[in-house]
């Protein structure tokens, strides 16, 4: 019992994700067996059945690897069809008298099918895994980039940040331009004091008035 509902569950599954075939898979499985078709046309007077099927084969692992899985099952259809209406006898019909032939045709489906689902999941793997990587490239870009910027914006932020904490300090003027004004105020008297006392060479030094008392 418990089989019987996985089965039923896994095939419930599958028919869910069933959908019709994009236009760009059509396109490429029509492509690949066409080619196929002509290639096997060309060696049909060289080759065997079996090896003729061989050519329609790689039409579906193509198939997988552009266009994907749906493309792949069915580019194996489309071959499965070709193959017996072109090559077995009676030609130019779907009806099968040889029971040889009749083997090769199933055998051919059965490996084209799970080789074209095979090929079509390991290339949805190898594009999701792809958009991981890159999903991950662009995040440790963005966070060396924001590293970078902020490393960037801390010395101005650092000096501004200190300016500002020297002009709110209770020692300084809270206006920059009247700090400046008053800075210079005080150099200009400092040299102003220190000209009055420096005499030009060649007079003698003042000398100190002394008080006489002539009484």
């Amino acid at each position: 019992m418990p089989l019987g509902k996985s089965i039923s569950r896994s095939a419930s599954h599958f028919v869910r994700r069933l959908r019709a075939p994009t236009p760009f898979e059509i396109l490429i499985a029509l492509a690949s067996t066409g080619a196929a078709l002509l290639i096997a046309w060309g060696l049909y007077a060289w080759l065997a059945l079996a090896n003729l099927s061989l050519i329609f084969l790689t039409a579906v692992l193509t198939s997988a690897v552009v266009a994907g899985s749906y493309a792949a099952l069915l580019s194996a259809l489309l071959g499965f069809l070709t193959f017996n209406f072109c090559f077995t006898v009676p030609h130019f019909s779907l009806a099968v008298e040889e029971q040889e032939q009749l083997l090769t045709l199933l055998f051919f489906l059965l490996v084209a099918l799970v080789v074209g689902k095979l090929a079509g999941d390991s290339r949805q793997r190898l594009l999701e895994l792809s958009e991981a990587r890159l999903a991950e490239e662009q995040e440790r870009l963005r966070s060396a980039l924001l590293s970078s910027v902020s490393h960037d914006l801390r010395t101005p932020l650092a000096s501004i940040i200190g300016a500002a904490s020297s002009l709110a300090h209770p020692g300084c003027s809270a206006d920059p331009a009247g700090s400046l004004r008053a800075a210079g105020w005080r150099v200009e008297r400092k040299r102003t004091a220190k000209s009055l006392y420096t005499e030009p060479a060649g007079h003698d030094p003042p000398r100190p008035w002394r008080y006489e008392n002539r009484a």
